[in-house]
């Protein structure tokens, strides 16, 4: 019997699940499905996975459970989300990255005589017809992607975490689905401070003026989306700024604390406002020596343990006093978090967030995503994700991250586009 091979669409925007298909087949043949693709720096990364065929002789990965190989549960983008590098090795991230230019991941499907067949599927950072633009004005760094339009369009403001700089690839595939998106440098990048130690929030501010001022930007239509501490800012920054009207805050905190590259044992605030430091919840004032033994012992540092450690420490006026005034927020908000988050407790912290808005009388809806089993980075779909650690950009230790391959994958396949759909809701698009 002849085999037909699908794998549809041939060419979209990357977080565009795949219907990767086979007929054809002998009910009951097992067949090997191979996905490859290289990262942005050049690593080959790959996966396989077994399958059988059902009683009408085909195979259907978005509904088929594998029989063996990278992943054990029914996932359309499987074979994708579960690819691991080659060689892996220093040097070789730990889940696959690309920044704006197109990609190709290719799929072989295997039979058990030996023969094959090869599809591939081009995928996309950017959108057809959108223009990238770097942004180096006034002081303000990043990069802004804007879709094909002929009217003004809502912005988004993205913010990464305690590493700093920009993330591309992430803006780039947001953007791609009809907001403007600005992703926003505010330290650790070219000429913005290299540590998190008093960054004026103004800065934010002197942003949302500049956007406002672009002919192509609604300027009653912007929203905020950041990570860890820029998830925490997504929190932060509209509750200062009234002319931010959406905020998504991905495994945020809505209490201040440190951040990174400073001197971990001194209470040091992360941002100032109006010249002056915010308050925060400090750390405990032996945080370097518990860093250091949680790295002798484990070889990595549950950062959410010393959170813990600081908020059972503080006085009830001190949290009070590092908890971000959300009710301020002039519009929906959403929080997205993990019950394994191993950097900051991420679920309990935005479920703080809830309960302060329900006692404030917020009038704006509030949405909560918690996802059991799922550690500190959801990004966007559909990454192959494997990390357990990392080792940070900025003050050069090493973190663990929490969740299982399996929960952070369902997590991110899930949030992202309910997080599309509701800044489309927020902006009447």
């Amino acid at each position: 019997m002849q085999m037909k091979f699908s794998v549809e669409p041939k060419r979209a925007v990357s977080d565009c699940p795949l219907r990767i298909s086979a007929s054809g087949l002998t009910p009951g043949e097992k067949v090997t499905l191979i996905a490859r693709e290289k990262d942005m720096f050049g690593n080959l990364w790959e996966s396989s996975t077994c399958f059988a065929a059902q009683a009408d002789g085909t195979v259907d990965v978005s509904r088929d459970l594998p029989l063996s190989g990278n992943y054990d549960w029914v996932d359309a983008m499987g074979p994708a989300v579960s690819m691991k590098a080659v060689s892996p090795g220093p040097g070789v991230p730990g889940r696959t990255m690309h920044k704006t230019e197109s990609f190709s991941t290719e799929y072989t499907l295997i039979r058990e005589d030996g023969s094959k067949a090869t599809q591939t599927a081009e995928r996309l950072m950017m959108a057809d017809g959108m223009r990238r633009e770097v942004i180096e004005e006034d002081g303000i760094f990043g990069t802004l992607f804007m879709p094909a339009s002929e009217k003004k369009l809502p912005v988004i403001i993205q913010l990464n975490g305690s590493d700093g700089g920009i993330e591309e690839g992430m803006a780039a595939v947001l953007a791609s689905h009809g907001f403007a998106v600005i992703t926003l440098a505010y330290f650790n990048y070219a000429s913005l401070p290299k540590i998190m130690e008093n960054i004026p929030l103004e800065y934010f501010g002197k942003t949302i003026r500049y956007l406002q001022s672009r002919s192509e930007i609604d300027a009653e239509k912007i929203g905020i989306f950041g990570g860890s501490f820029g998830g925490l800012l997504s929190l932060l920054v509209p509750s200062l700024y009234p002319e931010i009207t959406a905020c998504a805050a991905n495994v945020p905190s809505g209490i201040l604390f440190g951040g990174s590259g400073v001197d971990y044992n001194k209470p040091i605030s992360p941002f100032s406002w109006q010249g002056n430091p915010l308050p925060l919840v400090p750390r405990p004032s032996d945080t370097k020596e518990w860093m250091n033994s949680q790295m002798e012992e484990n070889g990595a540092i549950d950062f959410t343990q010393n959170h813990w450690n600081a908020l059972k420490a503080a006085s009830k006026e001190q949290i009070e006093a590092a908890t971000i005034k959300v009710e301020n927020i002039n519009g929906p908000v959403m929080l997205i978090s993990g019950d394994d988050d191993r950097q900051w407790p991420s679920m309990e912290l935005s479920d703080m967030v809830v309960q302060r808005l329900k006692e404030k009388g917020f009038s704006h809806k509030v949405i909560h995503l918690a996802y059991k089993n799922a550690g500190h980075s959801l990004i966007h779909p559909y990454y192959t994700f494997t990390q357990s650690r990392f080792t940070h950009p900025v003050d050069g230790n090493t973190y663990l991250l929490g969740g299982t391959h399996r929960a952070n994958i369902s997590a991110i396949e899930d949030y992202w586009p309910k997080m599309i759909a509701f800044f489309r809701e927020a902006f009447n698009m």
